[in-house]
């Protein structure tokens, strides 16, 4: 079965306007380099305010001023967003906008027994990771919520200290990857999904062939055999090309999932 040709889901239509992809693109980006371009923005401006002006006039001292307010602006709005509580807005995933995503990803959902599953609980193991997991935010909005009622994605806590995917991340009321957290969020009767590869299979990403790491990741499987909650398999395509990292010499060592942790070294392409 050709994945192209599957209809898409209910109310989406089958390709986005250019509309709506130049506001796809805006929004990721924005959320994926406001790490990298605020800290810039805010040394850049702080260069700015700490210029002298010269006895030319009291105009030549509004640039100063000017880029000492822009700096002290941005830096609380920076603060706030990063200290911001997390809560989940399950109305606002539900808005147009996320429809648009979906649109822009050509989603499309096929089951290998050709029917949904029957409504319970499970633990989803989704694969690949991808440089960015994409798809674990799209099951949480719009019409994917009725292909993964609710599921909860399991994230690695380190995302939360970054504006606006904090934000997002509270949004879809994600489950942080620790053992106390996922055993809660079963009792409550969630579904959860994990991306078992985490990132040592997120530096491996590549556009000429899919790699997973799974040798020992049984975590998750205790976890659902402690609850009884059955695992259902969950193959994302074309998750490794929406992003891919550049080209390196340098092969990706597994030391370096742990290195990856602090700071990232990866270089991101594509779509």
């Amino acid at each position: 079965m050709e994945l192209a040709r599957l209809p898409p889901l209910g109310g989406l239509a089958p390709r986005a306007t250019p509309a709506k992809e130049a506001a796809v693109i805006a929004t990721a980006l924005l959320a994926i380099n406001a790490p990298v371009v605020t800290p810039l923005l805010l040394a850049w401006l702080w260069r700015r305010s700490r210029g002298r002006s010269d006895a030319a006039g009291a105009d030549d001292a509004k640039g100063p001023r000017r880029a000492r307010a822009l700096f002290w602006a941005l830096l609380l709005a920076f603060v706030a967003l990063a200290l911001a509580p997390m809560r989940p807005r399950p109305g606002l995933m539900q808005s147009r906008f996320w429809r648009w995503w979906l649109e822009y990803f050509s989603v499309r959902v096929v089951h290998k027994s050709g029917k949904p599953l029957p409504l319970g609980q499970y633990f989803y193991c989704f694969t690949p990771h991808g440089l960015y997991p994409f798809s674990g935010a799209m099951a949480c909005v719009s019409k994917m919520v009725d292909v993964f009622p609710r599921m909860r994605i399991i994230s690695a806590a380190v995302g939360t200290r970054v504006p606006m995917v904090r934000q997002l991340m509270g949004w879809i009321n994600v489950v942080l990857a620790n053992r106390n957290a996922i055993r809660s969020a079963l009792s409550a009767g969630d579904s959860v999904a994990v991306f078992p590869g985490g990132i040592a299979e997120m530096v491996r990403t590549s556009a000429s062939s899919e790699q997973l790491v799974l040798q020992g990741r049984k975590g998750f499987v205790r976890l659902a055999l402690e609850h009884g909650v059955p695992i259902v398999p969950v193959y994302v395509f074309g998750q490794s090309l929406s992003r891919r990292c550049a080209p390196s010499r340098r092969p990706k060592r597994a030391p370096q999932g742990r290195c990856t942790r602090a700071g990232s070294k990866l270089v991101p392409v594509g779509r």
